[in-house]
């Protein structure tokens, strides 16, 4: 997990936390003129809501806001997921857009 947070400054923070199964995750992102030039997360959660934050901190880098809010974090996954791990996947899209402020 190459983007988990390390020290460094940040201009946007966001917090999600999973009601259901108790995921917790919260996004450090530095932004200049919207464009995303660093992200970081830290996240006490599964296996599936780490791993999509992972994908998603690797993918929105070098991205605009504007790209960011419609990005759909469904699509980084191939594979079937049952209905009970759909708020997995989303909770990482949730703090990044309360970082983004949408």
């Amino acid at each position: 997990m190459r983007y988990t947070i390390r020290k460094h400054a940040y201009t946007h923070y966001g917090h999600a936390y999973g009601d259901i199964c108790g995921d917790d995750l919260r996004w450090c992102l530095t932004i200049n003129n919207d464009i995303i030039v660093n992200a970081h997360y830290m996240a006490k959660a599964c296996s599936l809501t780490t791993a999509v934050a992972d994908l998603l901190a690797e993918r929105i880098i070098g991205l605009t806001i504007d790209r960011v809010k419609i990005y759909d974090p469904f699509q980084l996954i191939d594979f079937k997921i049952s209905p009970g791990r759909h708020a997995c996947i989303a909770l990482p899209k949730e703090a990044l857009d309360e970082a983004l402020h949408f």
